[in-house]
């Protein structure tokens, strides 16, 4: 006859088989709670550090603009203060110009302080300050002819001449002060002084 074994499992046996059941299923739910854990707060930290990294990188292309902003509006404002003045000057030298006087005023520094001008200013403070320089230009040839028909002695070209110069004059008081009060606005009231 054969021999049957007969597996009996005790009360213990299961409570202790029960309890490593629930031990394992317990740990494993352990472990994968804290690595779902871990996961989220590793992508909190990255998505953190990724808001952090534009912020700071749009704080300092606000303040690099800023900076920018400053740094064209000095620029603008030492270029037109140095044209304007330089300007007004010569051509308040060249209308009160003696003629036995020598030599008459020299205007080669005022395309230079119109190239600054034309680099970096506006579209309206250029074309004003083109005008003012037009303008001295015609009138130191105006001077340099009055030189001339002094010498020759015509009085008809003169007295041309003279009219000429009070156009002039008028021309650019007109744009002097267009050129002034554009400054001021474009770089504000108290921005602009001008020594004219």
């Amino acid at each position: 006859m054969p021999l049957v074994y007969v597996w009996t499992v005790d009360q213990q046996t299961l409570t202790l088989v029960s309890q490593l059941i629930t031990g394992a299923v317990a740990l494993i739910a352990g472990l994968g709670g804290a690595s779902l854990t871990a996961y989220i707060n590793r992508r909190n930290t990255l998505d953190s550090l990724a808001a952090a990294r534009l912020t700071a990188e749009e704080q300092w292309t606000r303040t690099q603009d800023r900076e920018h902003a400053i740094w064209l509006r000095d620029q603008k404002q030492e270029a037109y203060a140095a044209f304007h003045s330089e300007a007004e000057t010569l051509f308040r030298k060249i209308n009160g110009y003696v003629p036995d006087e020598d030599p008459p005023p020299s205007i080669d520094n005022l395309p230079v302080l119109l190239g600054r001008v034309r680099l970096i200013g506006s579209l309206e403070a250029v074309t004003l300050a083109n005008a003012m320089s037009m303008h001295v230009n015609s009138s130191w040839v105006n001077l340099v002819q009055t030189r001339f028909f002094q010498q020759t002695g015509n009085k008809e070209k003169l007295d041309e001449l003279w009219e000429l110069g009070q156009q002039l004059r008028t021309q650019f008081d007109s744009y002097s002060t267009k050129f002034l009060e554009l400054v001021r606005k474009e770089l504000g009231a108290q921005a602009f002084q001008s020594d004219a």
